[in-house]
């Protein structure tokens, strides 16, 4: 976020998106000289971005400073980064490719060195392993970095497998023979067994009837499963008939499927008729009635015969049940409409009781809390049962602390304040600590240095925190105060309005780097503070908005003071 307007007159210092005014106090001499500058060394408030510098000055009467702010830095390089493919097999290529606007210059890390032009493509060349291409580009503005990747994955697996010969008579050998690429190990399944090296060769031994032998072979790249059949002639035919499904509504369709071996002819019966293929699947037909379908099929060795039944039963019920909308805040309420097919009667249960109409809309009524809805219906064909769920938005909780008085004389107290809505409990933390109620008062007892606390509140909407500092002045001769203000930010970077704020950080120290002492500034209207026993020195003075949603922007440009 921006503090969009920036004043540097006598007595104040421009602090990037604030105004910081710093006037000088002594123990010494309520008119005393002192003289003040500023320095920039920080970027403005996070959100805001905004380009300003501050420039320094000098100031003749007590605790003046003068500060102006100017402005806005180059625009950083934007790279437009590409690979493609960005998954290859192992020993494979692909080609990065790139674009860099607002840059003078480009450099390769990672899987690539050395200089790059500001636009350009390249070969990764073989690739062995997975790898990643970084390019930093740099311009008037500052460095940007981007990377692509690309993944290099295990080749699958295959298999050659073959009988040899593939057909033939009873009592006789077939030759198994197989080869493999990308694979670690395999097993052999079917009319074989055990494990199996790669690459290899087995006899079947004497057949008395049809084999079928299955080969899976597993290796980095994943599994692939082949198969090889030795066909016996003279053997025993059989048959496999089913029908999927087996049982439907009425008027509904399944698929007949079947397979044989060892056979020469097939007749179909009973609800189909006609010559039948040895293996294949046809429609049932749309059915109302249980219906039973017979495949005979013969060959050199005997006759197989098998019945597969399609049963029918009543249409099963069905139920479409929504909620509109599906999520409300804390007191909202939603629609349920829901609508049916071959039902008969219908109840509620859950958030809701009682009898329904086959088919309706209720409106939920007021929530407090997410409600889940049921619905149970029954029909001839059965029941069916559907829920829906209407989640409530629980609210974020608030918080507000206070310190009264926010400065005290070494050796006194300060009361505590603070009061939270939609918090279920409290932790303190910093100068304090403990369980606290979400409400109420305490003091801070005897202080002899300045101190923080924090609370921090929670409850189903989330988290609130809020920090304080209270100040203890000394009656150390050489301590001075400073007032600063600043002016509120009305816009973020964007041109939006502002983020809420709920107060703001001012940071202090002996220096740019030291900034280690801070005070809070509770409210988005109070734009000022005080600060007392500051040592002899030059001391840094910094602002920071903070946001109603708990977050903190960095600290604006720096200005100092004297004592």
């Amino acid at each position: 976020m921006s503090l969009s307007k920036l004043k540097a007159s006598s007595g104040q210092v421009a602090v990037g998106v604030a105004t910081l005014m710093i006037l000088a106090h002594s123990a010494y001499s309520a008119d005393a000289s002192v003289s003040a500058s500023g320095t920039i060394s920080r970027a403005t408030l996070a959100s805001a971005n905004p380009a300003a510098a501050l420039a320094s000055g000098d100031a003749t009467s007590a605790g003046d400073v003068t500060t102006v702010v100017s402005a806005a830095g180059p625009a950083p390089a934007i790279i437009n980064m590409a690979i493609s493919p960005n998954t290859v097999a192992t020993g494979g290529t692909a080609k990065v490719t790139w674009t860099a606007s607002n840059a003078a210059s480009c450099t390769k890390y990672g899987a690539w060195e050395g200089e790059a032009g500001t636009r350009g493509e390249e070969s990764t060349g073989t690739l062995k392993s997975s790898a990643t291409y970084l390019l930093k580009c740099k311009g008037n503005g500052p460095e940007v970095m981007q990377s692509v990747r690309v993944t290099v994955a295990d080749a699958p697996p295959t298999i050659s497998l073959t009988a040899n010969p593939n057909s033939i008579a009873k009592g006789q050998r077939s030759e198994l023979t197989w080869s493999t690429t990308n694979v670690d190990y395999c097993d052999k399944s079917g009319s074989w067994s055990g494990g199996g090296s790669a690459n290899g060769s087995q006899t079947t031994g004497l057949l008395t009837a049809s084999a079928n032998y299955v080969l899976t072979c597993h290796g980095p790249g994943g599994t692939v499963v082949q198969s090889a059949a030795v066909s016996v002639s003279g053997a025993a035919p059989t048959l496999n008939l089913t029908i999927t499904p087996n049982v439907v509504a009425r008027g509904g369709n399944a698929t007949i499927h079947w397979s044989t071996a060892n056979v020469t002819s097939c007749d179909k019966s009973g609800a189909w008729s006609g010559k039948s293929s040895p293996e294949g699947s046809q429609s049932a037909g749309f059915r109302v009635t249980d219906t039973t379908f017979i495949l005979t099929c013969k060959g050199p060795d005997g006759i197989v015969e098998q019945s597969a039944v399609l049963s029918v039963g009543e249409t099963p019920p069905t139920i479409t049940l929504a909620a509109s909308p599906t999520t409300v805040n804390k007191g909202g309420s939603s629609t349920l409409t829901w609508s049916t097919t071959n039902v008969t009667s219908c109840d509620k249960s859950g958030s809701w009781t009682g009898g329904a109409a086959v088919q309706g809309a209720q409106s939920t009524g007021a929530l407090a809390t997410t409600s889940t809805y049921q619905l149970t219906c029954r029909g001839p064909g059965g029941s069916v049962v559907r829920s829906v769920q209407v989640g409530v938005n629980a609210s974020a909780p608030t918080l507000s602390l206070a310190a009264s008085p926010t400065t005290v004389k070494s050796g006194a107290a300060s009361v505590l304040s603070w009061s939270s809505v939609n918090a279920t409990s409290c932790t303190a933390s910093g100068g304090w600590a403990g369980t606290l109620a979400t409400t109420g008062s305490s003091s801070t007892g005897a202080l002899s240095q300045t101190t923080r606390y924090t609370l921090t509140c929670t409850g189903s909407g989330g988290t609130a925190s809020q920090t304080l500092q209270v100040n203890v002045t000394t009656t150390q001769p050489t301590n001075g105060n400073a007032i600063l203000s600043w002016v509120a930010p009305t816009v973020n970077v964007d041109g939006t309005p502002v983020t809420a704020l709920s107060g703001y950080h001012v940071f202090y120290g002996n220096s740019t780097s030291n900034m280690t002492h801070s005070i809070a500034v509770s409210g988005a209207t109070n734009t000022s503070a005080e600060i007392s026993g500051l040592t002899s020195g030059t001391w840094y003075f910094a602002v920071a908005a903070d946001a109603v949603d708990g977050t903190e922007s960095p600290e604006s440009q720096i200005g100092s003071k004297s004592i």
